[in-house]
């Protein structure tokens, strides 16, 4: 091998290498961002200015995410940010529509040739491969595998994806299963929105993780199969589909789907009280209402994990909804029937209240899906938790709704637990605004709603 002199004296960067074609002896080479130099001896005009914009390139990584398994392999799935564009890049699981291992949604049919955002992403690995030369030239190649024919997913199976991520400050996500995901994605386009996992789950059940060929994936009449099956099956198909059904989309969906289940399930409540029950139909009393609200309160609790940091606002504004509701519900819900309800042995206050069971009541509370849960602070837990930007909009039909919990009654905590929430809220406010809600509740001032604080 030449002195790392005489390898500089013939060393071309950047444009200077696009110039015309290098001579026998001389080399055409590239240096990273990273500052490593790769060779492109040999590239194509259009490899070249692709390896030359994605090496010197400047994007940015906003999410990088486990190894995922579909029915054509495993494969790393990048979010890149280019401009005000955002770009998934994929490497691992060829794909026959892009006839490689290296998929972008900006260059999705490249004949295996890679892209700028891949040379850049390849170029993000390097930086933490060790090197055996003084003066490290790196051969690359057009599709964006690098010495000895080393591939970008070589690269990252070599090492462990969330601690790269840990160590390089990209956003890291776990693995989630392609058919949920895709399920998720669908669910959101629908008019009569349910859940995600009550979403056709005829043709959910019936995918494997194996592939599926063309026969497997049409079906005659049902359009919404195909695309469901074509998505879990092709990965150029999915990221389109993705760059339109994104994950905050699919997030904001999901919480206003919430916040409209515990309405509908207050609404039947309501009518339950006013009409009695209706043959055949399930009731919702008390008891089952409140159930619901649990679930629907620890659901977006959960999801809140699971999907951050999207959907936070549509989260906030349920959650504040749903608190107000069962405010307004601080009644014997049967004291004025106008049918007869017989009701059953044993029958407690909570029984009958909504609010004093959800809120006026310092019970344990379980859920069908967290029987241990507790409802303590019920919404407020959840609240706290939440970063502020996102409740702060909500603060003064939550200052309202304190109001209606001190004049309702509740336990100690739970009004602290309200009170440092709102004060939370308000106190990077003008001094006007939150002075004027610590005033009131300390109990000055004139007018007649004053709550004092709780010591």
């Amino acid at each position: 091998m030449s002195a790392p002199t005489s390898e500089l004296s013939r060393l071309t960067i950047g444009s200077m290498a696009m110039g015309g074609p290098a001579s026998s002896t001389d080399r055409r080479l590239l240096q990273g961002e990273s500052g490593i130099v790769y060779d492109v001896t040999g590239f194509s005009a259009g490899s070249l200015q692709q390896a030359t914009l994605g090496i010197q390139g400047g994007f940015e990584i906003t999410v990088c995410r486990a190894p995922s398994h579909s029915p054509s392999g495993t494969y790393y799935a990048f979010q890149l940010r280019d401009g005000n564009r955002r770009i998934a890049v994929r490497f691992g699981s060829p794909n026959p529509l892009n006839n490689g291992c290296n998929a972008c949604t900006n260059f999705p049919l490249n004949n295996g040739l890679a892209c700028k955002h891949v040379f850049w992403l390849v170029d993000q690995l390097m930086q933490d491969q060790p090197t055996n030369s003084s003066f490290p030239i790196i051969p690359l190649s057009q599709d964006g595998s690098v010495q000895q024919k080393t591939s970008p997913l070589s690269l990252l199976s070599s090492r462990c994806l969330d601690s790269l991520a840990i160590k390089r400050n990209w956003m890291f996500e776990r693995e989630i299963v392609r058919k949920d995901e895709v399920r998720e994605m669908l669910s959101a386009l629908e008019l009569e929105k349910g859940r995600p996992q009550d979403y056709r789950v005829d043709v959910y059940s019936k995918i494997l993780d194996t592939p599926m060929d063309a026969d497997d994936i049409f079906e005659l009449g049902d359009l919404e199969a195909i695309v469901f099956r074509l998505a879990v099956q092709d990965q150029v198909f999915f990221e389109r589909l993705r760059s339109v059904i994104t994950p905050d989309r699919c997030a904001s969906t999901y919480f206003e789907e919430m916040g409209a289940q515990a309405k509908r399930s207050l609404e039947d409540l309501d009518e339950y009280i006013q009409e009695g029950p209706s043959r055949g139909s399930e009731i919702t009393d008390v008891k089952s209402c409140g159930t619901v609200l649990q679930d629907v309160v620890s659901n977006i609790g959960k999801n809140l994990e699971t999907r951050a940091p999207h959907g936070r606002s549509e989260a906030a504004e349920a959650l504040v909804e749903i608190l107000g509701a069962v405010c307004d519900w601080n009644r014997d819900a049967y004291a004025d029937l106008d049918w007869e309800r017989k009701a059953p042995g044993a029958e407690k206050d909570e029984d009958r209240n909504l609010y004093r069971r959800l809120i006026g009541k310092t019970v344990r509370h379980s859920t069908r899906t967290n029987p241990d849960a507790s409802r303590d602070h019920f919404v407020l837990d959840i609240l706290a938790a939440l970063p502020k930007q996102d409740v702060a909009p909500f603060a003064a039909n939550l200052d309202a709704i304190l109001d209606k919990v001190v004049d309702h009654t509740a336990p100690r905590g739970y009004i602290l637990k309200f009170e440092n929430l709102v004060d939370g809220l308000t106190s990077d406010n003008e001094g006007g605004a939150s002075s004027s809600r610590l005033k009131k509740r300390s109990g000055g001032g004139n007018g007649g709603n004053q709550r004092k604080r709780v010591k």
